[in-house]
């Protein structure tokens, strides 16, 4: 955990003299986990309570996909992943690992070329 003076974080310098109560604001480091093959019934009220002994932050359940995003501390980070990956949770085996960044340039669907009738397809002509 890190405490860092208020005025360093919003704002910059400032003229601490004469100043008798320095407000401060502790900043927790946290990692957002991948949660896969949840229940499509699934919503973030959920997520938290199964992460809530692993310091849970935040959720973000992606509809109709079956997955969602966790934050958690980042000391608890391991220690959710090795409680909940590849536990039953309502009639689903789970899928926890650390989310990874989004990659740059779209999915895209990767490529079947060609096909079809005729042309160089090695298919038959008659």
């Amino acid at each position: 955990m890190c405490v860092v003076p208020y005025g360093i974080l919003f704002g910059g310098w400032m003229d601490w003299t004469g100043i008798k109560n320095i407000r401060r604001t502790t900043i927790v480091a946290t990692k957002s986990l991948y949660v896969g093959n949840l229940p499509y019934s699934t919503n973030e009220a959920d997520l938290m309570q199964l992460f809530e002994t692993h310091n849970a932050r935040s959720a973000r359940i992606i509809e109709g996909r079956g997955f969602g995003f966790v934050d958690v501390e980042a000391d608890s980070a391991d220690a959710a992943i090795e409680a909940t990956n590849g536990k039953d949770y309502n009639g689903r085996t789970l899928v926890v690992n650390e989310a990874r960044p989004r990659s740059e340039g779209g999915g895209g669907g990767g490529g079947r070329g060609g096909g079809g009738y005729g042309g160089r397809s090695g298919g038959r002509r008659y």
